[in-house]
């Protein structure tokens, strides 16, 4: 079966329509607040901001982990709720995760498991015995036209998806820094870093 390939020629238009709305919204908040002064400096951050957000064509949700419930403890589990920013097909079949602490890196690779949430949790979802220590899967939270089912692949701004991976080789606990990389057949990039909570429940928000 012939995957759809992420098209972004249409997509350019719209993005630099995006950021030049966002700089004029920047530029009118910072002239009619008297008592707020944005600073090149926060100008930038903005900037880099809404640009990674932007090319990244997928926004993250949220990441949630779960605690392992032994001694000593550490997060055995990782979910990343995204969804895609445009109408644009995300083939997730090309993906590779990264998760970096201080002491390990760990490579993940699709392994063509995609699966409907349905009436199961996400951490006790099936899904998960499919998974070895070094591939991921996805959980499907919104997927109308089943392109995710079928196609491994987001298609509309309403699907809504679980990347889930195990990650209990990396023993990540309380105040370890992480770093967890997207990346993508296509040059998609996206970062997000967190500071592992206090385990002091079993789901806990990692960004």
């Amino acid at each position: 079966m012939k995957l759809t390939k992420h098209n972004t020629g249409s997509a350019i238009p719209f993005l630099i329509i995006i950021i030049f709305i966002l700089l004029i919204n920047l530029t009118a908040t910072s002239m009619i607040t008297s008592n707020v002064s944005t600073s090149d400096k926060q100008v930038d951050e903005y900037l880099e901001n809404v640009l990674d957000e932007i090319t990244s064509y997928v926004k993250i949700k949220n990441v949630y982990g779960q605690y392992a419930q032994q001694k000593p403890y550490h997060i055995s589990k990782i979910g990343i709720l995204i969804s895609p920013l445009f109408h644009d097909s995300i083939n997730l079949s090309e993906w590779i995760i990264q998760l970096q602490t201080t002491e390990t890196l760990s490579i993940y690779t699709f392994n063509n498991t995609a699966m409907k949430q349905e009436d199961h949790t996400i951490f006790t979802h099936p899904l998960w015995e499919k998974l070895s220590m070094s591939s991921f899967g996805i959980i499907g939270i919104i997927d109308k036209d089943d392109s995710l089912i079928h196609h491994y692949s987001l298609s509309d701004p309403s699907d809504l998806i679980f990347l889930v991976f195990n990650t209990s080789n990396a023993s990540i606990s309380k105040g370890d820094h992480v770093s967890i990389v997207l990346t993508s057949g296509t040059s998609m990039k996206k970062t997000i870093t967190f500071i592992a909570p206090l385990p002091t429940q079993n789901i806990v928000s990692l960004f």
